[in-house]
């Protein structure tokens, strides 16, 4: 059932573009609501305050929704979570116009748009801004989707909807707030870098497999062991390895890096895809 959750969410938001478009109001104010029972209160125990109650709401939703019409209505409500926990759209179409800028040469607009993406400024070559957009593309289809959708086929909706719960926390720590929140929210992105872990690794060795697999083998193989600090370089190294380029001199990147790395999310996610699926057979036999 996970399996073909993931196959309609991946569906509606790659192929048909839908937005996701969860708004964090809603969490906010939730966070709000709680403020009364989680100032004071010890990090580990705020934390469980405000996960248990949506724990909760998903247990009654499965008890009354999971036996419905053959699972169909519990398949609604993976679906629906899912699609609001991950971004499967298709970077490219994002980036329309920055491709659009850099076939007319206009730097100045390229690196604009790139700026959206990633901390760039003026001072940036365009091969500069270009490697800047292949690690921007490389990290946030992993914080996007690939690690939301680990934890969805391992623990279901469970598992994608506290690591999402996690990612909203841990988003608040360089925002201004409740003096309550501040530890806590700290709590929440190192827990949110702990679950990346495992995540970042099988997409670092996914992106060998899709792309220079002797190469990036033997990066993943060398560096498996870091922890989970070291996540994003991770996973932007496997990534430009896999692609065969020069991490520490953007000034020799490959024509078209930009693309290959798009092209390289593609196939990590078709990979990902035929796993799940292979094993979500071999449960149900």
């Amino acid at each position: 059932m996970n399996f073909i959750a993931i196959l309609v969410c991946i569906v509606l938001q790659r192929f048909l573009n839908f937005d996701n478009s969860f708004n964090e109001k809603w969490f906010n104010k939730y966070l709000h609501w709680l403020n009364f029972l989680i100032e004071k209160k010890n990090n580990w125990i705020a934390l469980a305050i405000i996960i248990i109650p949506v724990f909760v709401i998903l247990d009654i939703a499965q008890l009354f929704l999971a036996n419905r019409l053959f699972g169909l209505f519990y398949l609604i409500l993976s679906c629906a979570i899912l699609f609001f926990c991950i971004d499967a759209r298709d970077f490219r179409r994002q980036l329309t116009q920055y491709f659009e800028t850099q076939e007319k040469h206009d730097e100045s607009a390229a690196k604009k748009i790139a700026a959206k993406y990633s901390a760039i400024d003026n001072t940036y070559s365009i091969q500069e801004v270009n490697r800047a957009v292949t690690k921007a593309i490389l990290l946030k289809s992993f914080e996007k989707l690939f690690s939301g959708l680990f934890w969805f086929a391992i623990f279901g909706i469970y598992g994608v909807t506290f690591y999402f719960a996690l990612s909203l926390l841990g988003k608040k720590v360089e925002v201004k707030q409740e003096h309550t929140l501040q530890e806590l929210t700290k709590l929440a992105l190192q827990i949110h870098q702990i679950a990346d872990w495992l995540p970042a690794r099988i997409l670092g060795l996914t992106f060998a497999i899709g792309g220079q697999i002797k190469k990036g083998f033997s990066y993943c193989v060398h560096n498996f062991k870091n922890n989970y600090k070291y996540n994003d370089k991770f996973v932007i190294e496997s990534g430009l390895i896999a692609l065969d380029a020069k991490i520490q001199d953007a000034a020799k990147l490959q024509d078209k890096e930009n693309q290959n790395a798009l092209n390289l999310v593609d196939r990590a996610l078709i990979i990902w895809i035929i796993f799940i699926g292979l094993i979500s057979l071999a449960i149900m036999f």
